[in-house]
């Protein structure tokens, strides 16, 4: 844990800031992909005497491992399609859904299909299910001698029918809170109205994906960088606001992820690629008012503290984000024998490398 006398967030975050000044909100310094513990040395060793994500620095991949958190495997399901999966297993096991704001996405993988929502339009259903439901049963209903075609049957069946349930309940879903007109705010909103069904719904857990792009501030990062914040800070209070008034905000966590930060220094216009960055937990549950992990001692790739800082100001992460799902996992219902499944790299680093759950969350919270 980082004990700092002074901390500032960005001016565009106020509501951000006073989550974490009413301990409804933590930030984690230094965060990054990792596979293990790697020191400034390990990565500067042309040996390779340790395991890096592959492609560090690319978009594509790293947004691969930060929504897996198992960077070295290509193929493997996304930590909340695998996390999902563990608190269905359970004895007995837990009904649980995954949604995404923006279509198909790794994070989400697993057994199971998400469902995947339309941040304008909510549920998207087929228009004449109701008058060809009759015929569509019959085209289904027969077995089929082709594994294919019997699957692609029962999937569609099972489709139609989820998405006529989730749509109807959501049809009637009235929000209490004005949202704003951004992407964001608009994945948030029907967030809220998923939340607020799921008792109807009969789910006793629930994740989702929203996302929020245009962080690529090779050009310019100032101005951008403040608009993107305010979008972000508006539709989070709007947010928090439905979920306190429907008692459901000590029940729900959010974590924002990136595949990288940024470098320090600028390359004449903007920033470019870099690691390790800075992130947010927020909860009613959350342990709040304490930044989790450790900022680097200094920002210059020379000198006396400088056992984090890479060229261009890239930095090493000292924390994996293996230590921040790890207590989220527990929190959501996975079992301890479960944690390595959900994150299977968790083995490869020390009990100091990771944060037990009463670090992250107030006591009692579950």
């Amino acid at each position: 844990m980082c004990r700092c006398e002074t901390l500032g967030l960005h001016s565009s975050l106020p509501f951000l800031s006073s989550l974490y000044d009413n301990g409804d909100a933590a930030l984690i310094a230094n965060v990054g992909s990792l596979i293990e513990p790697v020191s400034k040395a390990e990565y500067n060793d042309r040996q390779r005497s340790v395991a890096l994500p592959p492609k560090l620095f690319s978009h594509n991949d790293q947004q691969r491992a930060v929504e897996s958190v198992h960077p070295q495997a290509l193929h493997s399901h996304g930590v909340l399609g695998r996390l999902l999966d563990a608190v269905r297993s359970k004895d007995p096991p837990l009904a649980a859904g995954g949604y995404s704001l923006n279509g198909h996405v790794k994070m989400l993988e697993g057994q199971r299909p998400a469902d995947v929502i339309d941040k304008d339009d909510g549920v998207v259903r087929y228009n004449a299910y109701a008058e060809l439901a009759p015929t569509i049963r019959k085209m289904v209903g027969n077995e089929s001698s082709s594994l294919l075609a019997e699957t692609f049957a029962s999937q569609l069946s099972t489709a139609l029918e989820r998405t006529e349930t989730l749509g109807s309940a959501m049809e009637g879903v009235q929000l209490n809170n004005e949202f704003g007109d951004t992407s964001v705010a608009k994945q948030l909103a029907q967030v809220a109205r998923l939340i607020s069904t799921h008792e109807q719904a009969g789910m006793a857990r629930e994740a989702f994906f929203v996302d929020r792009g245009g962080f690529d501030m090779h050009n310019e990062v100032t101005l951008s960088l403040a608009e993107r914040f305010a979008e972000i800070d508006d539709a989070l209070r709007s947010f928090v606001a439905e979920l306190q008034e429907l008692g459901v905000w000590k029940d729900t966590v959010v974590l924002s992820a990136s595949e990288f930060a940024r470098t320090l220094n600028s390359n004449g216009l903007g920033t470019d690629h870099a690691w390790a960055g800075n992130h947010f937990l927020l909860g009613g549950s959350v342990r709040g008012g304490q930044v989790l992990g450790k900022y680097p001692r200094g920002l210059r790739e020379n000198g006396p503290r400088s056992e984090q800082v890479l060229s261009r100001g890239r930095l090493v992460p000292t924390t994996s984000f293996d230590a921040v799902w790890g207590p989220i996992a527990s929190w959501f219902g996975a079992d301890e024998a479960q944690l390595n499944e959900v994150l299977p790299n968790r083995q490869r680093f020390s009990s100091e490398d990771l944060f037990t759950q009463d670090q992250v969350f107030k006591v009692g919270a579950s």
